[in-house]
């Protein structure tokens, strides 16, 4: 399944952080009202998985109130540059949704 964020198809919804692959990409943290996915959080990291858990863990999305959902877009062989220059082509195709 896929989840569009800025033009790009990420995958996901992916119901825990298990679910994700610990390879370089990008990842979104999204709660479901209904039908609609909404970002919360947007990030790149060489290790999705790994990165997302310690942010997880860390307590950063302790005050949301609904279910977390998440989704990751992989760029095998695309160096943190890449990534974050991607990232920030998406937030700023992503602002106007």
């Amino acid at each position: 399944m896929a989840i569009y964020i800025g033009h790009h198809a990420f995958s996901g919804p992916m119901d825990t952080v298990d679910q994700l692959v610990d390879r370089a990409g990008l990842y979104a943290v999204l709660i479901q009202p209904g039908r609609k996915q909404t970002v919360l959080f947007l990030d790149q990291a060489a290790n999705v998985s790994s990165a997302l858990s310690l942010r997880i863990k860390a307590g950063e999305f302790d005050d949301v109130k609904q279910p977390l959902c998440f989704a990751a877009l992989y760029t095998p062989g695309v160096q943190a540059s890449g990534r974050k220059r991607l990232l920030e082509d998406i937030r700023a195709s992503h602002q106007g949704h």
